[in-house]
């Protein structure tokens, strides 16, 4: 009993409840109760994972060459609302399909230097060019 509870027990009453429980443990077979643990365990990841699946979609693949915007991830603090700034910058020209879903990407924007950078398929979307007919 000391190593269930981790002292010896004083009072009957506590020695009785000790006892009974000592007596379930001795009647149950402590392998089949592992075994049915690991299948619920099973069938619940399972689950878990056709819940997440429904819904995930594949990321959109760009090729070398496409111009795409990119996801602003860091604002600095300047004490003002940043509710309607944009929410990515651009163009950025991707100069390399990396393993991943990640892109290297070339910033083609006026003033800056023609800096390359990784990103990931998510933070990035298609560059739209307005086309003004007038």
């Amino acid at each position: 009993m000391v190593a269930l509870i981790g002292y010896n027990s004083k009072h009957a009453a506590e020695a009785t409840v000790l006892s009974a429980i000592q007596n379930e443990i001795d009647r149950l077979d402590l392998e089949e109760v592992r075994h049915k643990i690991s299948g619920h365990i099973e069938d619940d990841q399972k689950k878990q994972k056709e819940r997440y699946d429904k819904s995930r979609r594949n990321a959109t693949q760009y090729n070398e060459g496409d111009l795409v915007s990119v996801l602003i991830t860091s604002i600095p603090s300047t004490g003002t609302s940043h509710k309607l700034h944009a929410k990515y910058k651009g163009p950025f020209r991707v100069t390399k399909k990396l393993f991943n879903d990640r892109y290297e990407v070339e910033d083609l924007r006026e003033g800056f230097k023609r800096k390359r950078t990784v990103v990931a398929a998510d933070q990035v979307k298609a560059w739209v060019t307005l086309i003004n007919d007038n």
